[in-house]
């Protein structure tokens, strides 16, 4: 998209990574979401919002992601932080 539309493009880079899903159950409207801070702590991890109204049963309301020297360390980073985020 970038370059259709004649803008710069940034460096492209490849590391390992993984993702965690941020789940949620029961019946919340409006869910709000804490620990994301914590979990943006850690070097390499970023958290993606869908920002979805509410939750009716079980449901997939967020994702982790992070990178490391190797799938290994990606994964246990990305389980980390996501143990930090709750959706309430």
């Amino acid at each position: 998209m970038r370059a259709v539309l004649g803008l710069p493009i940034p460096e492209i880079t490849c590391r390992p990574g993984a993702s965690v899903p941020i789940l949620a159950e029961g019946d919340l409207d409006d869910p709000a979401y804490t620990g994301i801070d914590k979990a943006l702590a850690a070097p390499g991890t970023s958290v993606r919002i869908f920002g979805k109204p509410e939750v009716r049963g079980h449901r997939r309301m967020a994702v982790v992601t992070a990178t490391g020297r190797n799938v290994k360390e990606a994964r246990a980073k990305a389980k980390a932080a996501a143990k930090k985020i709750r959706v309430i």
